[in-house]
């Protein structure tokens, strides 16, 4: 489905899709059953959602109407504070702290952590600590404190593109919530940092190519199955280094591309190499996403279902409920939208009324699939 002519943009076609008490434990039980019985298959096929490129986010921004020093300049050791960063005599970038505490529970430590990239062909590409850990754990929302109970993840992305609905899903969205941004937003670093400001983890949208490729382009860089290993690695390796401080990558269209077992693979295993974990959204039904997976030992997640398909309050709120009913039945589920403004709003309201339901809305970082070999991770 397209936007209306109105939102087009000469630039390129940006395609986005991409998942209390003890009464209240009965309660819940029974209106799972229902909305499974009301909604049927949950899994059942999903469109695509088409939707144009935005103006570019301004090199200014504010968060919560007041404005930010920049976010961008500095590597921040892990633990530490507000820092700067250095080079010493031999030209390699130290960081300094200026006694800054750990991130508190709603904000995140300001990237890049120091320690976590190393130098690429483009800029800095993430990379595994010399004590083993690696990014997806140093920049991934935790986790402490969340129950028993179900679950429900939810990512929104296209962000970056548009400034407005940008701030609007970053001030209004919980911290929970998992926010995922273009690689070809104009001062993606700063528009990340204003992320983890506000507690949200960050992923990192990455063009792949879909069966109407090239009539419908995701734009330069795009991974394609036709490119040599080294060509998609050369893409992938420019996408990555546009920014730090996300957790992982989540595809951006890629229809054909996750059926395409051989160089999605060699995607994947690029990405685990660099500590990151591998979200799909879930839009082709026959993926190879969790086979590429267990060859490559990744940590990954595959959405269930795509919220805003069509996008209006009435449509989005039975995706809702179909994600609740889901987590009830296999005690987790992860949803993705676009950052709409509609599709913010309902969220919002959504997410004010689940603990009530005895739900708890958790990052994606915290229900992602493990393969065998990455459980550790």
């Amino acid at each position: 489905m397209a936007n209306p002519a109105s939102l087009q943009s000469p630039v390129v076609i940006w395609t986005k899709h991409f998942t209390i008490s003890f009464g209240l434990v009965a309660l819940v039980s029974g209106a799972g059953a229902a909305l499974i019985h009301h909604f049927g298959d949950p899994d059942a096929g999903q469109p695509l959602l088409v939707t144009p490129i935005f103006a570019p986010a301004p090199d200014v921004v504010t968060l919560n109407n007041e404005p930010r020093l920049d976010l961008v300049d500095g590597a921040l050791a892990l633990g530490g504070s507000e820092e700067s960063a250095v080079e010493d005599g031999a030209g390699a970038e130290a960081a300094t702290s200026l006694s800054a505490a750990a991130p508190t529970e709603a904000a995140l430590a300001r990237a890049p952590i120091a320690g976590f990239s190393i130098a690429g062909p483009f800029g800095p590409l993430p990379a595994v600590a010399r004590d083993g850990q690696t990014p997806s754990q140093a920049y991934r929302r935790p986790t402490a404190g969340i129950g028993a109970g179900p679950k429900i993840a939810m990512v929104i992305g296209g962000l970056g593109l548009n400034a407005l609905n940008t701030k609007t899903a970053i001030e209004e969205l919980p911290s929970a919530v998992t926010l995922a941004f273009a690689p070809y937003t104009n001062d993606l670093q700063n528009w990340i940092n204003l992320a983890r400001a506000d507690g949200h983890e960050v992923l990192i949208e990455t063009p792949m190519e879909p069966f109407d490729y090239p009539n419908n382009d995701p734009g330069p860089h795009t991974l394609l199955t036709s490119a040599t290993k080294a060509e998609n690695r050369k893409r992938l390796d420019w996408v990555l280094s546009r920014a730090q401080g996300y957790y992982g990558v989540i595809n951006y269209e890629g229809a054909k591309f996750v059926t395409a077992s051989e160089p999605l693979t060699a995607v994947m295993e690029a990405v685990t190499g660099m500590g990151l974990d591998v979200v799909y959204d879930g839009s082709a039904a026959r993926s190879n996403v969790a086979q590429a997976a267990q060859a490559t030992s990744a940590r990954y997640a595959i959405a269930d279902r795509l919220v805003d398909s069509t996008p209006n309050a009435q449509a989005i709120d039975e995706e809702l409920l179909r994600l609740e009913a889901l987590s009830l039945e296999r005690g987790a589920s992860m949803g993705v939208g676009f950052a709409y403004p509609v599709t913010i709003e309902q969220i919002r309201q959504w997410v004010d009324g689940l603990a009530l339901k005895g739900f708890a809305i958790v990052p994606a970082s915290a229900i992602g699939r493990q393969s065998d070999a990455s459980k550790s991770g």
